[in-house]
């Protein structure tokens, strides 16, 4: 049979069908596989660029001076109301990224260098003024911080509960301050700091070398 087929110069379809059949169902799955991994991918980066809009817009809103908005408050109650859901969205990934830290004292230390001044702004504002046009606005970006900041205690990668406290901390110094009520915004936002564990992370806002660096 094998002379007769060479000898005839054509190679019966056959002979090579099934095989064919076993590589294209393979490559088939290989590329099945690979478009589900491009679909993760893309979520994952869709997410990413869906948090970093809403940052901008949100921090387009409000500033470090507290500068007062326009007379237009439908502008920015939009903005405040699509930042909602970034706070715990920022919050829990900076709890992803704690475990995978190298040096996470050096980490928390610097981080609180950076965030608990704007703490202090907010709190001296807040005490000495109370809640009005410009504490309203300058609060969204201070409930952030709060959050950005509670998600750097976290053992683990996912929000543990040290990090679920402080975040619901947040919460309630924000609904206080949405409603106005500066005594209780006082005291959600001295819970949430008594909250912080004991270690590098932890502040005392009436003792500035507790979240200042030191000088040179």
């Amino acid at each position: 049979l094998a002379q007769e087929i060479f000898s005839s110069g054509r190679v019966p379809l056959l002979a090579f069908s099934e095989p064919l059949r076993r590589r294209t169902g393979s490559m088939a799955s290989v590329q099945q596989v690979r478009r589900q991994a491009g679909r993760s991918r893309f979520l994952a980066l869709s997410l990413v660029g869906i948090a970093a809009i809403a940052a901008w817009h949100l921090s387009s809103a409000t500033s470090s001076s507290f500068a007062i908005g326009s007379s237009g408050s439908s502008p920015l109650g939009r903005r405040m109301a699509a930042g909602a859901v970034l706070p715990m969205l920022l919050g829990a990934q900076e709890a992803i990224a704690m475990p995978r830290v190298t040096d996470r004292d050096v980490y928390i230390n610097n981080r609180k260098l950076a965030l608990v001044p704007i703490f202090k702004q907010g709190m001296d504002y807040l005490e000495k003024k109370g809640i009005d046009e410009r504490m309203t606005a300058f609060a969204p970006k201070m409930y952030r911080k709060m959050t950005l900041y509670a998600g750097l205690f976290s053992q683990t990668e996912q929000p543990d509960a040290t990090v679920k406290r402080l975040l619901s901390d947040s919460e309630v110094f924000k609904a206080a301050i949405d409603k106005g009520s500066k005594e209780d915004a006082v005291a959600a936002f001295e819970q949430f700091r008594t909250h912080v564990p004991k270690g590098v992370g932890y502040f005392d806002l009436k003792v500035p070398s507790t979240y200042e660096a030191p000088p040179p």
